[in-house]
Protein backbone atom coordinates (compact mmCIF):
# COMPACT_ATOMS: atom_id res chain seq x y z
CA UNK A 1 0.00 0.00 0.00
CA UNK A 2 2.75 2.31 1.27
CA UNK A 3 4.36 1.86 -2.56
CA UNK A 4 0.79 2.51 -4.36
CA UNK A 5 0.72 5.97 -2.46
CA UNK A 6 4.36 6.86 -3.39
CA UNK A 7 4.19 5.81 -6.97
CA UNK A 8 0.89 7.93 -7.25
CA UNK A 9 2.18 10.65 -5.72
CA UNK A 10 5.53 10.23 -7.88
CA UNK A 11 3.04 10.18 -11.11
CA UNK A 12 1.36 12.86 -9.94
CA UNK A 13 3.73 15.49 -8.86
CA UNK A 14 5.19 16.70 -12.22
CA UNK A 15 1.76 17.56 -13.65
CA UNK A 16 0.24 21.02 -12.71
CA UNK A 17 -3.54 20.83 -11.46
CA UNK A 18 -5.55 23.72 -11.63
CA UNK A 19 -9.46 23.78 -10.91
CA UNK A 20 -11.02 26.55 -12.45
CA UNK A 21 -14.42 27.31 -11.37
CA UNK A 22 -16.54 28.53 -13.77
CA UNK A 23 -19.14 31.52 -12.81
CA UNK A 24 -22.50 30.93 -12.55
CA UNK A 25 -24.93 34.02 -13.53
CA UNK A 26 -25.92 36.06 -10.85
CA UNK A 27 -29.83 36.09 -9.92
CA UNK A 28 -31.31 38.61 -8.21
CA UNK A 29 -35.24 38.87 -7.83
CA UNK A 30 -37.50 41.93 -7.36
CA UNK A 31 -40.78 41.02 -5.20
CA UNK A 32 -42.04 44.53 -5.69
CA UNK A 33 -45.05 44.79 -7.15
CA UNK A 34 -46.05 47.98 -8.69
CA UNK A 35 -49.07 50.23 -7.18
CA UNK A 36 -52.19 50.76 -9.25
CA UNK A 37 -53.71 54.24 -8.29
CA UNK A 38 -56.73 54.14 -6.14
CA UNK A 39 -60.09 54.41 -8.45
CA UNK A 40 -60.84 57.34 -6.91
CA UNK A 41 -58.32 58.96 -9.45
CA UNK A 42 -59.68 56.84 -12.48
CA UNK A 43 -61.19 59.77 -13.96
CA UNK A 44 -58.70 62.73 -12.73
CA UNK A 45 -56.55 62.11 -15.98
CA UNK A 46 -59.65 63.93 -18.07
CA UNK A 47 -61.64 65.62 -15.66
CA UNK A 48 -58.52 67.17 -13.72
CA UNK A 49 -60.88 66.43 -10.59
CA UNK A 50 -60.86 63.14 -8.07
CA UNK A 51 -63.26 62.43 -4.93
CA UNK A 52 -60.14 60.58 -2.86
CA UNK A 53 -59.85 61.60 0.48
CA UNK A 54 -56.23 62.42 1.84
CA UNK A 55 -55.83 59.12 3.41
CA UNK A 56 -56.41 57.73 0.14
CA UNK A 57 -53.94 59.91 -1.58
CA UNK A 58 -51.18 59.51 1.67
CA UNK A 59 -51.83 56.02 1.04
CA UNK A 60 -50.84 55.90 -2.77
CA UNK A 61 -47.91 58.29 -2.26
CA UNK A 62 -46.71 55.71 0.44
CA UNK A 63 -47.14 52.71 -1.59
CA UNK A 64 -45.28 54.41 -4.50
CA UNK A 65 -42.45 55.65 -2.23
CA UNK A 66 -42.01 52.23 -0.87
CA UNK A 67 -42.12 51.17 -5.10
CA UNK A 68 -39.35 53.29 -5.72
CA UNK A 69 -37.39 52.17 -3.11
CA UNK A 70 -37.54 48.53 -3.41
CA UNK A 71 -36.80 49.22 -7.29
CA UNK A 72 -33.60 51.16 -6.27
CA UNK A 73 -32.71 48.26 -3.94
CA UNK A 74 -33.10 45.97 -6.76
CA UNK A 75 -30.85 48.25 -8.89
CA UNK A 76 -28.20 48.60 -6.14
CA UNK A 77 -28.27 44.71 -6.08
CA UNK A 78 -28.08 43.62 -9.92
CA UNK A 79 -25.42 45.89 -10.10
CA UNK A 80 -22.94 44.19 -7.20
CA UNK A 81 -24.16 41.01 -8.67
CA UNK A 82 -23.09 41.50 -11.89
CA UNK A 83 -19.68 43.38 -10.76
CA UNK A 84 -19.10 40.40 -8.65
CA UNK A 85 -20.03 37.94 -11.28
CA UNK A 86 -17.43 39.89 -14.08
CA UNK A 87 -14.45 39.70 -11.21
CA UNK A 88 -15.68 35.83 -11.38
CA UNK A 89 -15.79 35.71 -15.21
CA UNK A 90 -12.60 37.60 -15.09
CA UNK A 91 -10.49 35.15 -12.91
CA UNK A 92 -12.17 32.28 -14.48
CA UNK A 93 -10.47 32.68 -17.97
CA UNK A 94 -6.90 34.17 -16.08
CA UNK A 95 -7.02 30.36 -14.42
CA UNK A 96 -8.14 28.46 -17.67
CA UNK A 97 -5.37 30.56 -19.62
CA UNK A 98 -3.24 29.59 -17.00
CA UNK A 99 -4.04 26.30 -16.86
CA UNK A 100 -3.53 25.68 -20.39
CA UNK A 101 0.05 27.02 -20.29
CA UNK A 102 0.57 24.82 -17.09
CA UNK A 103 -0.08 21.89 -18.94
CA UNK A 104 2.20 23.33 -22.16
CA UNK A 105 5.27 23.61 -19.93
CA UNK A 106 4.50 20.39 -18.10
CA UNK A 107 4.25 18.31 -21.72
CA UNK A 108 8.52 19.72 -22.66
CA UNK A 109 9.84 18.68 -19.24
Amino acid sequence: MKYLLASALVLTSGVAHSFCMEPTAPRVSVFAVEPSAPFCLSGFKYSGKHSCSRYDLDRYKSEVEDFIRQMTEYGTEAQAAARKYATEAQDYAVCRANSAVEEYNSAFK
